[in-house]
């Protein structure tokens, strides 16, 4: 991934420092960074790391997915649907177990079946073709 993706993230990484006072242990021990590593996180001399999203998140109270959305707020206008749409809504067991790698839901198979053969059959209507 390129440095420039994460500028937005950073600098409002940048903000919410300055708001909580620089050198905020809390923060820092949150994010799970060493004393004085946030300056190093928002210039990119230091990695970011989703944890220290889940740390900063957890510090502030909220929803980890507010801090993309204050900081991409253009990304959310060509949302369509949510990701429960094309994965269904999360199981116990899935929060619980998780997911094996490149399984399925059978549901969800099925649903993403439907959605492929529709949109060929779109596609083939926009051009004229058959349906086999």
């Amino acid at each position: 991934m390129a440095k420039d993706d994460l500028r937005a993230l950073r600098a409002l990484i940048g903000r919410i420092a300055s708001a909580v006072g620089p050198g905020s242990r809390s923060l820092e021990d949150s994010m799970g960074v060493g004393h004085g590593d946030v300056r190093q996180l928002v210039s990119g001399r230091r990695v970011l790391r989703a944890s220290h999203l889940l740390g900063l998140a957890s510090f502030l109270e909220i929803n980890p997915a507010e801090l993309f959305e204050a900081a991409y707020p253009e990304a959310r206008t060509g949302a369509r649907f949510k990701l429960a749409h094309w994965l269904g809504a999360p199981s116990p067991q899935f929060a619980a177990e998780g997911v094996a790698a490149g399984a399925l839901a059978p549901e969800v198979e099925a649903r993403m079946r439907v959605i492929a053969r529709e949109e060929i059959a779109a596609a083939r209507k926009r051009r004229g073709g058959s349906k086999e």
